[in-house]
């Protein structure tokens, strides 16, 4: 991540960041939220994706379970998607690759723009263990 506009420059109320997901990963993990709700920032946010090779797509992820929403977009070249609430996580697919700006902006004024979102309590253990506790899956049989 590329901190294009953060929270040491002097913008009042707004972000901007450029993210890097390479083909077969994740960014915005653990899936967080900063729509105002569950003790986090109020923040509006979009994302606007490139997408490499032609044709391919990133997955874009919104999801509340508190309201009991879910979307899923495929993020072509270009697209802007909206974060309307919830959390929201990206993946590249393999062979996919995928950059996006991510423009926030919202109540966080000052020093307050350092305050971090609020990830979703069933993946926030991965902070912990990026490693992520992988099963052993049996290649031939005992």
């Amino acid at each position: 991540m590329n901190h294009v506009l953060g929270p040491d420059l002097p913008a009042e109320r707004l972000l901007l960041y450029e993210v890097y997901t390479p083909s077969g990963h994740f960014s915005g993990w653990p899936p967080h939220r900063h729509d105002g709700l569950l003790g986090s920032p109020y923040l509006e946010e979009t994302y606007l994706y490139r997408v490499r090779p032609e044709g391919a797509f990133a997955i874009h992820v919104n999801y509340d379970p508190e309201r009991g929403t879910e979307e899923v977009h495929l993020a072509r070249d270009l697209d802007l998607v909206l974060v309307r609430g919830g959390y929201h996580p990206v993946a590249a697919p393999p062979g996919a690759n995928a950059y996006y700006l991510n423009y926030l902006a919202g109540e966080l004024i000052g020093e307050a723009r350092r305050r971090p979102p609020v990830d979703d309590p069933l993946w926030a253990w991965v902070k912990g263990n990026w490693s992520g506790d992988p099963i052993p899956l049996p290649l031939e049989e005992a």
